[in-house]
């Protein structure tokens, strides 16, 4: 908890140093936990600046974010990552580049699948995503996409559940794609909104002219809603669903459920298939000068060619948390969530930077 404190003192003196900067640099050690990690450690440096030397009011600042993490599961991160917003954001653009190498598990395809027969893999992955939009109206935007993703190192159990279930993308592989973006966005705070809406519509495809291995095309769909009901006390909703449509859908970019953000309590990728949907809320309420308080709930499951689907086996999700304003003016928090599914095993602990969603 040092660390966390050392983070939360060192953003907290961002706000008055770049008040008087037009950038700023600041490095703090990182600390974090999740089901899928156990404890993180690791280091994260920050650049902020402005894309106009004018004032602009209408411009956020952009941020450049640079972490290396390592977990006590032996998982390895390298992040660059960060919005830029150019004057009077007429234009946004989102990076990202990563490289992973994560031991993960596997307990087979459809939302069916049993604890007992969870089997571990792990793998190297090269990432690379740019997401460039372009104002259209005020709160209305279009993107364009490019989605690159190359896996290596696989390592599988001989004659296990990938080889018995033909899992695709046992091998090395790589997926290249184009895609586009229509999102809607009124939310009055980025982080911790407490009025509008997001909601965006993505479609990617996959095919051999983006240097892909395989040919498929993704529908994603995320709406939020943010309402303030009393005073500072905040109800917010999420909607969310991916499809992919295609003969074979590599292990990667199949739909999983789980992990820090949707369906809190499931091991990300505890159940995996080719669709995904899910619906979660939040009550966000006061408790001290910068401590916040949460309740959580949510429901979903995955669908596909591997899953029968129906409202009687539907996945939920619920549990409770609180928040510490590292950033009181951003209104940006420290996370911390503890979280409970359905069924053995579907449960925990999570330290977090940023709201879930």
């Amino acid at each position: 908890m040092v660390l966390l404190m050392a983070v939360a003192g060192s953003v907290g003196a961002q706000q008055s140093d770049s008040s008087r900067k037009n950038s700023h640099w600041i490095v703090v050690p990182i600390i974090s936990r999740s089901i899928e990690t156990d404890w993180t450690f690791g280091v994260g440096a920050n650049y902020t600046f402005h894309t106009s030397r004018k004032k602009d009011t209408l411009t956020r600042t952009s941020s450049i974010n640079f972490v290396g993490s390592y977990s006590l599961r032996k998982q390895f991160l390298l992040l660059l990552n960060g919005p830029v917003f150019f004057p009077g954001e007429h234009f946004i653009l989102y990076n990202h580049y990563s490289y992973s190498y994560f031991p993960d598990r596997f307990w087979g395809l459809g939302n069916h699948s049993v604890q007992e027969q969870e089997e571990p893999y792990e793998f190297g992955q090269y990432y690379i995503n740019l997401h460039g939009k372009r104002q259209l109206t005020k709160k209305l935007f279009l993107g364009l996409i490019l989605d690159f993703q190359r896996v290596t190192d696989m390592h599988i159990r001989k004659d296990g559940l990938f080889d018995r279930q033909d899992v695709a993308g046992r091998e090395p592989y790589q997926v290249g794609g184009l895609g586009t973006s229509l999102s809607w966005d009124s939310r009055n705070y980025t982080f911790w909104p407490q009025k509008g809406q997001l909601i965006s519509f993505t479609y990617h495809q996959y095919a051999p002219l983006f240097l892909s291995d395989y040919t498929f095309s993704t529908l994603m769909f995320d709406s939020r809603f943010f309402y303030t009901v009393l005073r500072r006390h905040v109800l917010a909703f999420q909607a969310y669903a991916q499809m992919n449509i295609g003969k074979e859908i590599p292990i990667r970019s199949l739909a999983s459920l789980g992990g820090s953000e949707k369906m809190r309590g499931y091991f990300n990728g505890r159940f995996r298939d080719q669709h995904y949907f899910t619906v979660q809320s939040e009550y966000r309420f006061p408790l001290l000068k910068r401590v916040s308080g949460v309740g959580f709930w949510g429901w979903g499951d995955v669908a596909g060619k591997h899953s029968t689907t129906s409202f009687k086996n539907l996945k939920y999700s619920y549990g409770a948390g609180l928040r510490y304003a590292i950033n009181k003016y951003e209104k940006l928090h420290l996370r911390f969530d503890y979280a409970m599914g359905r069924g053995k095993g579907n449960h925990g602990f999570y330290i977090q930077l940023g709201e879930a969603f």
